[in-house]
């Protein structure tokens, strides 16, 4: 149902776009008529304008014919769509109250709302109806401006028009009724009952549990329990700030195994060997005598 009523829709915005179109053309072969009529007056009878005038008197009879159809297709197409139920009406205006009256009355004028490009808003079709539309592009001034819309669900038609046209754009699933707070219930207050037989008297007081209530001391506070291992904590903290606080300590410097002395007689060695260098050692060939086995 709901894909044939929106299929009925688009069949009348074309038809109704079509009628658009040749009522303007409609328009233009008039403002051409009165143009060669008004040439005919100042310069007298001619040809070419005469021609023209005929030729756009025919149009004009063509165009004019063609618009009384596409009307009849209009009026018939509404009448396949789903009729709309009157509105009740209330069995009270609140607008009649005296003090709501008054209050309208006293009420500044709402400022007009104020669009920019890009927002999604509801224009008004050559049909008269409101479509969800985006703005594409501000013209005019700011008192008076014009809007070029971009119709979303009809194939993106755009249409230029003016303030009066347009409306904010309001989602059905956002309208939510203002939901009154619920009503806070006062507390029950008991009522005090009454016997005739119950005699009321002061409470009597034991002297003795008086003073043995001052008596009373306060339990002590509970030792907080120490962790295990908390000394050895302790003990590594402290040598951690006694180590910040001193500093890495001195150590004795040793004399390098490597060092040179420093002298014109020094030797390479070490230090203080006292030995001297080695001999190189002679190559002997070996001599090999049966004899002495």
């Amino acid at each position: 149902m709901a894909n044939d009523s929106k299929q009925i829709y688009n069949e009348i915005r074309n038809i109704k776009r079509q009628i658009w179109e040749a009522e303007k053309e409609v328009t233009e072969l008039e403002g051409y008529v009165k143009m060669a009529d008004g040439v005919m007056e100042r310069e007298g009878k001619r040809a070419d304008m005469e021609d023209l005038k005929k030729e756009c008197e025919d149009n004009l009879a063509k165009k004019q014919a063609e618009i009384e159809p596409l009307k009849m297709q209009v009026l018939e197409l509404e009448t396949r769509l789903p009729q709309k139920a009157d509105p009740v009406a209330p069995k009270f205006d609140p607008a009649q109250h005296p003090i709501l009256k008054k209050t309208m009355e006293d009420a500044q004028p709402a400022k007009p709302v104020v669009f920019n490009t890009g927002d999604l808003i509801e224009a008004k079709w050559e049909d008269g109806l409101w479509y969800k539309a985006k703005i594409n592009m501000i013209m005019g001034s700011s008192s008076n401006p014009k809007y070029n819309v971009r119709f979303i669900d009809y194939d993106d038609a755009t249409l230029t028009v003016n303030r009066d046209d347009v409306r904010p754009f309001v989602a059905e699933s956002k309208k939510r009724k203002a939901e009154a707070p619920p009503a806070t219930q006062p507390n029950p207050v008991k009522e005090a009952r009454t016997n005739a037989a119950v005699i009321s008297a002061p409470p009597t007081v034991n002297p003795e549990a008086a003073k043995d209530a001052g008596k009373i001391q306060e339990e002590p506070a509970k030792a907080r329990r120490k962790i295990g291992g908390e000394k050895g904590l302790e003990r590594k903290k402290n040598n951690w700030q006694n180590f910040v606080k001193k500093g890495p300590g001195k150590k004795t410097q040793k004399e390098s195994m490597f060092r040179s002395g420093t002298t014109v007689s020094s030797k390479v060695g070490f230090t203080g060997s006292g030995a001297g260098m080695s001999e190189t050692r002679k190559r002997v060939r070996p001599t090999y005598d049966k004899d002495d086995e």
